[in-house]
């Protein structure tokens, strides 16, 4: 099981050094494919592909769940956010 704050920290080298929020933002806009401003189960999914982390879907719902304070079953840029402050 990998963290969320783990997996932003790879996000955070694919994006290069950059001040911590300008990387947050656009590690979020990476991942929110549809552009919908929320990271679904399904995003997050291909994300942790492309950068070869196979986590279960279950795991995947356990991280969506940690930081969905509006319970819709995606994380928006606030929570996202949220999640590095941590």
């Amino acid at each position: 099981k990998i963290p969320f704050k783990d997996f932003f920290e790879i996000a955070k080298k694919l994006l290069g050094s950059q001040d911590p929020i300008t990387q947050a933002v656009r590690a979020f806009k990476l991942f929110d494919a549809d552009y919908s401003g929320k990271i679904s189960f399904q995003e997050l999914r291909q994300a942790t592909r492309e950068i070869g982390e196979n986590l279960s879907d279950e795991e995947l719902h356990v991280m969506i769940d940690e930081f969905d304070r509006e319970m819709d079953r995606n994380i928006c840029l606030e929570e996202f956010l949220s999640i590095l402050e941590q």
